[in-house]
């Protein structure tokens, strides 16, 4: 009799610890995910940083900030002229197709 209460207490404790054991091989998986995507975002934000830092060298440049004015305002110097290239503009025509079979039919008999 002894021997199977100590079987039954072996078993709920095997099933306590193995119930933890899941719930905390799941929370690192979640941390890990998270983590992945932080560096992820990390990544992203330091790549910004440099964009931005590179920006602000030019700036600090006479032709730096000249380049900067003539992108933002559209502006020229004295005596310069504004030359704007502009690409043929592409034609089709597109011809509808009936949608039902009978439309079709009828649309080649009667063409």
């Amino acid at each position: 009799m002894a021997s199977r209460v100590i079987q039954a207490l072996g078993l709920i404790i095997f099933i306590l610890v193995g119930s933890r054991v899941v719930i905390l091989y799941q929370s690192e998986r979640a941390v890990a995910k998270d983590e992945s995507a932080l560096e992820q975002e990390l990544d992203s934000l330091l790549a910004h940083r440099d964009e931005i830092t590179a920006e602000i060298a030019a700036l600090g440049t006479e032709r730096g900030v000249e380049e900067e004015i003539r992108e933002r305002y559209g502006v020229v110097k004295e005596g310069e002229k504004v030359i704007n290239l502009v690409g043929e503009m592409a034609t089709t025509t597109v011809e509808s197709e009936p949608n039902s079979w009978w439309q079709r039919i009828w649309q080649e008999l009667w063409e």
